[in-house]
C-alpha cells in the first residue's frame, strides 16, 4: 500500500491462480437462423425499458413497450406478438393480474408470457405459477 496525504492511496492485490482447464465452446444457434420476434415488453421503469429494448434490438428483435398492465392488455389484444416480457410488479394492475386477463382472451391463451422481477419471495413465486407466469429473476431496478 502506498499513501500520500491529500492524494489518496494505492492498493495492490496479488492472487496466485493455478492453470485452468480449457472448456469447449458450446454450440450456439447462429443469430441469422432465428427469425426476428415482436416482443411486448411490459415494464414501468425507464432504465429497465432501455435495457430490455437494447437487448432485444441488439439481437434483431422488435420490442414494443407498455408501461402498465392496462396498456399491455390493450396492445396485446390489438397486436400480433411472439412473446411478452411481463414485469411482475406494476402500478395499477400487477403483471400477475395482467397475465390472468391475457390468458382469458382467445388467441392469446398460448402466447408465451415470461415474468420478470427482482423479488424472489415464496408467495410471489407461487402467485406467478398459479397465474401461469414463468418467472425470470432480474437484478436490475424493479
Amino acid at each position: 500500500m502506498a499513501s500520500r496525504r491529500g492524494e489518496g492511496a494505492t492498493f495492490t492485490l496479488e492472487i496466485p491462480f493455478g492453470h485452468g482447464i480449457a472448456r469447449p465452446v458450446q454450440d450456439q444457434l447462429p443469430m441469422d437462423v432465428l427469425r426476428p420476434l415482436t416482443v411486448l415488453v411490459v415494464e414501468d421503469h425507464p432504465v429497465n425499458q432501455a435495457v430490455a429494448k437494447g437487448f432485444l434490438t441488439g439481437r434483431g428483435h422488435h420490442p414494443v413497450i407498455a408501461e402498465t398492465g392496462e396498456a399491455a392488455l390493450d396492445l396485446a389484444s390489438k397486436g400480433s406478438f411472439d412473446a411478452v416480457l411481463m414485469d411482475v410488479n406494476l402500478p395499477g394492475i400487477s403483471g400477475i393480474e395482467a397475465t390472468r386477463r391475457l390468458r382469458q382472451v382467445s388467441g392469446l391463451v398460448a402466447l408465451p408470457i415470461i415474468g420478470v422481477s427482482a423479488h424472489a419471495q415464496a408467495a410471489d413465486i407461487e402467485a406467478c405459477l398459479v397465474a401461469d407466469l414463468p418467472r425470470v429473476f432480474s437484478s436490475i431496478c424493479d
